[in-house]
């Protein structure tokens, strides 16, 4: 019984922070709104729908992006996808794992990857091998222009700073004395192709997969860049 509690605790938890996400993203795009859908589109919507409750903000939402000119029932509301179909083909706990910026070169060794100078995992002190460092460190072995992340940091550029080594060894020793877990990898230049979009920013291409009876279907791709 004490488990069942504890597996209900973490799905409650997760949906409560998923929704707490999807309704502080819908508030946002409410105030970039102009336009409503029609009741003949809410129309449309509740018969599409049926069985669940949508909230018509998100197609009028689309309709904005696409200037009212592509209006179409199937637009899948963020609401729908994070609370229903995400948490049901993706799992949290493995997330916690694959997202962790800090086993990258154990999961992914034969991807192509910015060299890892010096890492610290729950405290712990290692090398790009994963081998542990005395604890006190030998800084000097720490050089040129760096990029420090917290591996499983927020996002959106969040949690990361630059730093040049040694001229500014001082704010660096600071800032890896602050963090329990951190990367610290070697500064890469992006393709000129992408730095045109954005030259302040490591622009990227991602895409969402689905992954039914062994077989991988690309459901869309984005560049996503800094503004």
């Amino acid at each position: 019984m004490k488990k069942i509690i504890r597996v209900i605790d973490k799905v409650i938890g997760s949906a409560l922070y998923r929704k707490e996400s999807v309704l502080k993203d819908l508030k946002i795009k409410k105030q970039n709104i102009k336009s409503q859908c029609t009741k003949e589109q809410i129309k449309e919507i509740k018969s599409f729908w049926k069985g669940l409750k949508i909230n018509n903000y998100w197609f009028s939402f689309y309709n904005e992006i696409y200037n009212n000119e592509s209006f179409d029932v199937r637009f899948l509301p963020d609401d729908i996808y994070f609370y229903f179909i995400d948490p049901y083909y993706n799992s949290r706990d493995a997330a916690k794992y694959l997202d962790n910026k800090n086993l990258y070169d154990l999961l992914y060794s034969d991807v192509k990857r910015p060299y890892t100078q010096i890492r610290k995992i729950n405290g712990w002190v290692l090398n790009n091998d994963y081998c542990s460092l005395c604890d006190d460190i030998d800084f000097s072995i720490v050089k040129g222009k760096l990029i420090s992340k917290i591996p499983n940091g927020p996002g959106g550029g969040k949690g990361i700073s630059l730093c040049n080594l040694p001229d500014e060894i001082d704010d660096f020793k600071k800032y890896f004395s602050e963090h329990n877990d951190i990367i610290v990898e070697e500064y890469i230049e992006q393709h000129p192709l992408l730095s045109a979009l954005h030259k302040e920013s490591v622009n990227t291409i991602r895409l969402v997969t689905f992954i039914h009876n062994n077989e991988i279907s690309v459901l869309s791709m984005i560049i996503r860049m800094g503004v």
